[in-house]
């Protein structure tokens, strides 16, 4: 647990430099896909940039900020506690959001395997 304003500083940097890189693999990845799937990436990188731009501002208290705060066992073992809670909550997200990006694609193929099969139907 980040306790210092350096490892604090750390920290952030090395979250806004992941959040970027993810943005801009989906920006470069974005115009190859389907429209649905387009929009809910589009939708992705709002929110990824939104988050981006709370963690440059955080930077810029970092910046500013001359002491650590100190916490106390039972503080840090909830903050622990909570940031674990936190992956467990985004995971679940993310399995959710395929899951549910995942569905037009099913829905497209089967539309397709039908079409398919019903050309071969004589009538």
């Amino acid at each position: 647990m980040p306790t210092t304003i350096d490892d604090l500083k750390t920290l952030n940097s090395d979250s806004l430099e992941t959040l970027d890189k993810l943005a801009d693999f989906l920006r470069s990845e974005k115009d190859g896909l389907l429209l649905e799937e387009r929009a809910s990436v589009l939708a992705t990188i709002a929110d990824l940039d939104n988050r981006i731009r709370v963690l440059e501002f955080t930077r810029e208290h970092l910046v500013a900020a001359k002491v650590a705060v100190q916490f106390d066992p039972a503080e840090l073992t909830k903050l622990d506690s909570l940031g674990k809670q936190l992956d467990i909550d985004i995971v679940q997200d993310a399995q959710l959001n395929a899951v549910l990006k995942s569905i037009p694609a099913v829905m497209d193929a089967a539309i397709k395997i039908d079409t398919i099969i019903n050309g071969h139907i004589t009538q």
